[in-house]
């Protein structure tokens, strides 16, 4: 059985709780290593031994930029607090989430979401156009750019969903992700130890969004990694419950939004602009 849990509270470290120069954080904190109890209600092919513990396959990171932020304390959810140059706006900065496990639903999923609710004061900070919630995803054993490569044939459902940000010029380089490093503004990154970070997503407003985006990334993974072939319309069908959440179940704006999300998708592969996405790709 192992030890019986790994610590999700606050360390007490005084840099988690104040707003460090940008890049100079404290460490992340790895969540991603569990133990048995916190995997045995999910699937093996979602974790590997580490150890004496285990370790979820999938990871997840997030960076919610925000205005007007209040009295900083540690949360557990946070490494941290780092200034950030391109922010406008009274008491700026952004909160940097530690390594997330991006699982299934079930134990482990319940305790990141409780954890999100704890940080809560944080998370539904206000937050304006100049705010970016640029999310990292990582697979264990799995070069960054091959999980580029194997993601952008699920990134039209994130293009639809952000699509007001393609022309952002922090995050519109190499609109095909055909790259992956050849700016770092590009939409999405290939970065180091199997990661890529997607700097399209638009700015994370509360903790009910970070959870419709936690669950959505997992689909996009599930489907990039462990589909035996490509089904972006298999893929939007599983979504479809969580974009009619996102749009308070308005079926006409998610169906527009799943509509986009096959030309966005078309473009992707193709190259081909469809009349209904020109004005968003420059």
């Amino acid at each position: 059985m192992g030890k019986k849990s790994i610590s999700l509270k606050p360390t007490g470290n005084r840099n988690r709780a104040s707003l460090n120069n940008w890049h100079s954080g404290p460490r992340e904190r790895n969540f991603a290593v569990v133990t048995k109890s916190d995997v045995k209600d999910i699937n093996k092919k979602y974790y590997q031994p580490k150890g004496k513990y285990f370790r979820t396959k999938f990871t997840i990171g997030f960076e919610l930029e925000k205005v007007d932020l209040p009295s900083l304390r540690e949360y557990a959810i946070f490494k941290g607090y780092e200034e950030d140059g391109s922010l406008n706006g009274r008491n700026v900065g952004e909160a940097i989430t530690n390594i997330l496990p991006l699982v299934p639903k079930g134990a482990l999923r319940n305790k990141i979401f409780n954890l999100m609710f704890q940080a809560a004061p944080i998370i539904n900070a206000n937050t304006n156009t100049s705010c970016g919630g640029h999310t990292t995803i990582c697979v264990a054993g799995m070069d960054s750019q091959e999980l580029l490569s194997k993601v952008r044939n699920y990134a039209g459902l994130l293009y639809a969903l952000y699509r007001g940000r393609l022309n952002n010029d922090y995050c519109c380089y190499d609109s095909r992700m055909q790259s992956g490093n050849s700016d770092r503004y590009s939409i999405a990154r290939a970065k180091s130890y199997g990661c890529v970070e997607f700097r399209l997503p638009s700015a994370i407003p509360s903790v009910t969004s970070l959870i419709r985006r936690y669950e959505l990334f997992y689909l996009m993974l599930d489907f990039a990694i462990n589909k035996d072939r490509i089904n972006f319309t298999a893929f939007l069908n599983k979504c479809k419950p969580i974009v009619l959440r996102m749009y308070d179940y308005n079926q006409d704006r998610a169906d527009m939004i799943l509509g986009l999300a096959k030309d966005f998708q078309h473009y992707i592969n193709t190259g081909n602009r469809r009349q209904s996405v020109r004005q968003f790709i420059g």
